[in-house]
């Protein structure tokens, strides 16, 4: 007799057992066998646990049980006609009359809330016992599918789990069995019921394949609802699942659990329910604010042709894409700072003048990391004093307030360290504040001021980028600095070659002049052929002094080379040479042509700078080393070239034997190479020099249509 039983149902159960053909038994209107339970289900059990593991093996046999026990409930409530509670004490009974153990029902909450039976020789458990083998977890899953099976066919529910909390196998003094719908299973590991027989055969081998795989796995049906799920699946939905959503649990509809997936997953699940298998990398899943990635595989589930479900396999890959995705944006982030770094670079380098540097430097450099300001204050390293302070935009400063940031600026260029201020309302820093050191080696420079946009802050990437933002900053002011001493020790050079210049050529011109000046009277009123003599000498010093101030003039205003034919350039030349040594130099030119600065008649300047610097040098060897009585400078334009000849006729030298180093030869040569000339040098001993300079030149048409 069951606990809770009721009398009206205390049938013979002897009638529900008929012989259909010889051999054939049916109970209950299910088809009956009689075989040694012990030794056929230890050998089963023993085989499936060394194919697929203990766990796996229990969840395959309580499916089994499951299926069973529906098929007997449905063919048994079919004949009785009776319902409810009462019906499943009698499959209970048939059970137990089946020889499967002795059952008592100790609560009983119908419609489904919670059963608990308590089992005394299950059959697993005694089988267990018989071959003093003691589990380490409860082990009757056949008979806990079986129950699952009876309550879910005669509650019309699918969603009725059934849990072994204690077990004889394991020592325990009865097997407990608790009944429950899925959502009260509170989370336990548990296997779902499913009366259909093509999905049922599908879900066992899924789980065998499966279960143990590192990948999310469950099976749906064609109406969308959550038929079985492998852990990992149910692991993903305790980490990702919003709260919004209905918990996991067999019998759910995917887009209850997972809300406004629709739109994303929907259109790949009708794939797969259409016959085809979807295959989708770095799937974005948002439900209700939490965003997922997934690698998925979708296939379907096919019974006798027809698609009756589909299997969803899916890899978590949320990790790695945000990592790439981080990864993307820092090289992002990277590119920028440096194309930032080398626009600052560009404009710190676009000047040579410090003040108009630092002025578009800092004007950029606003407008780059969006500030609010940017200021450089500048220190005389030899006193400690700030010499210049340049802030932009430009604005006027309380005397106060930047005094202040002086003496913080000393600080800084003192220590070399970056000091950050972050905004402090309550110490009236409404913005913050970077001051970082401008050095280069052991020089101190000066400080970098950026202060940044109110209610903002400054990110330590920030603060790195601002780091090699000064260190540009500091080699562009030392490089200003090297310009302006550059420029100060070319000037006084040049002021000292000009005055050489004077000293060595007009002014001894002139004395010349003034003594020849002072005689002639006296020598006219001797000797008027003698006194014309002279006065011809005079006169061609004179001229020659005039030559050379137009020379040195020339040297003053460089423009000057550009803006005169070079034909009369060397004119002047060629008078204030001759002038000078007393040597007559005679100029041919030959086909000269038309001159108008910038027109495309008119040398390109660079070409005529150079020839007047050749010829410049060539009479400078001669007057000082030929020892020549005369020269000849020829100028001779062709149709696309230029060519120079200069000639004397002093004492030569032996062009094999002199030094290729020599330095005005070396000079001379690598003005030719510079504009593309070639240049020769022809000379021997006693028999002159003749130099030859041969420039490319394109004609006016060329240069124009190129």
């Amino acid at each position: 007799m069951l606990c809770g039983g009721d009398e009206a149902l205390e049938m013979n159960l002897e009638r529900l057992l008929v012989e259909e053909p010889s051999g054939i038994l049916s109970f209950g209107g299910s088809r009956m066998a009689l075989l040694d339970v012990e030794s056929g289900f230890w050998g089963l059990r023993h085989q499936l646990e060394a194919l697929i593991g203990e766990r796996l093996t229990s969840s395959v046999l309580q499916q089994a049980g499951a299926n069973g026990g529906a098929s007997f409930a449905q063919s048994f409530a079919d004949q009785t006609g009776t319902e409810g509670a009462s019906l499943f004490t009698a499959c209970l009974a048939a059970y137990q009359a089946a020889g499967f153990g002795q059952f008592e029902i100790t609560n009983l909450d119908w419609p489904i809330g919670n059963i608990r039976i308590q089992a005394n020789n299950s059959f697993e458990s005694w089988m267990y016992r018989q071959h003093n083998n003691k589990p380490h977890a409860p082990i009757c899953a056949y008979s806990a599918g079986v129950f699952v099976g009876f309550v879910n066919i005669l509650g019309h529910r699918q969603d009725v789990v059934c849990i072994e909390h204690s077990c004889q196998a394991k020592g325990d003094a009865a097997c407990v069995f608790e009944l429950m719908p899925s959502a009260a299973a509170e989370g336990q590991q548990v296997v779902s019921f499913n009366p259909e027989p093509g999905l049922g055969r599908q879900l066992n081998l899924l789980e065998i394949l499966f279960e143990r795989m590192p990948v999310g796995i469950a099976v749906l049906d064609r109406a969308y609802y959550i038929q079985r799920y492998n852990a990992t699946w149910n692991d993903f939905s305790n980490k990702y699942a919003p709260p919004s959503g209905k918990p996991l649990a067999p019998g759910i509809c995917y887009f209850d659990h997972l809300p406004n997936t629709e739109a994303t997953i929907k259109p790949l699940f009708d794939r797969a329910l259409a016959g085809e298998t979807v295959w989708e990398n770095n799937v974005r899943l948002a439900s209700d604010g939490i965003v997922t990635y997934w690698d998925v595989v979708l296939a379907p589930v096919i019974e006798d042709d027809d698609v009756v479900g589909m299997l969803t396999v899916s890899l978590d890959v949320t990790e790695r894409v945000k990592l790439r995705q981080d990864l993307e944006d820092r090289v992002v982030a990277r590119t920028q700072e440096l194309q930032m770094l080398l626009e600052v670079a560009a404009t710190a380098n676009s000047s040579l003048k410090l003040d108009e540097m630092l002025t578009r430097t800092l004007d950029l450099l606003v407008d780059l990391v969006q500030a609010s300001r940017a200021g450089v204050g500048l220190i005389d390293e030899a006193t400690g004093q700030w010499q210049a302070t340049i802030l932009r935009p430009e604005q006027n400063v309380d005397p106060t307030e930047l005094e202040k940031v002086l003496q913080a600026g000393q600080s800084v260029v003192q220590s070399g360290e970056t000091r950050y201020i972050a905004p402090n309302p309550a110490a009236g820093f409404l913005e913050p504040g970077a001051l970082l050191p401008l050095k280069i080696q052991k020089r101190k420079l000066g400080v970098l001021v950026i202060i940044g946009a109110r209610g903002s802050n400054f990110t330590a990437e920030q603060l790195e980028l601002f780091k090699s933002i000064a260190g540009q900053l500091s080699i562009a002011i030392e490089h200003a600095y090297l310009i302006e001493k550059t420029e100060d020790m070319a000037i006084a050079a040049e002021r000292n070659r000009l005055a050489r210049e004077l000293h060595d050529a007009v002014t001894q011109t002139l004395f010349s002049a003034s003594l020849i000046a002072d005689v002639l009277p006296r020598i006219w009123e001797r000797d008027m052929d003698q006194g014309r003599a002279r006065l011809e000498e005079l006169r061609e010093l004179t001229r020659g002094a005039l030559a050379e101030m137009r020379t040195l003039l020339l040297e003053l205003r460089p423009a000057t080379l550009t803006e005169t034919s070079l034909a009369e350039l060397l004119r002047q030349l060629v008078q204030a040479f001759g002038g000078r040594a007393r040597l007559p130099i005679e100029l041919i030119i030959e086909e000269e042509r038309p001159f108008r600065p910038g027109s495309a008649q008119a040398l390109p300047p660079e070409i005529q700078v150079a020839l007047y610097r050749i010829v410049q040098e060539a009479l400078n060897n001669i007057t000082k080393h030929a020892g020549a009585s005369q020269a000849t400078l020829t100028l001779r334009f062709e149709a696309q070239a230029v060519v120079l000849s200069i000639q004397d006729n002093g004492r030569g030298f032996a062009v094999a034997d002199k030094p290729t180093h020599s330095l005005g030869l070396s000079i001379m040569r690598e003005r030719a190479q510079k504009i593309g000339a070639d240049l020769t040098i022809e000379s021997q001993i006693g028999t002159g020099t003749t130099i030859t300079v041969h420039c490319p030149v394109a004609n006016g048409a060329e240069r124009k249509n190129a």
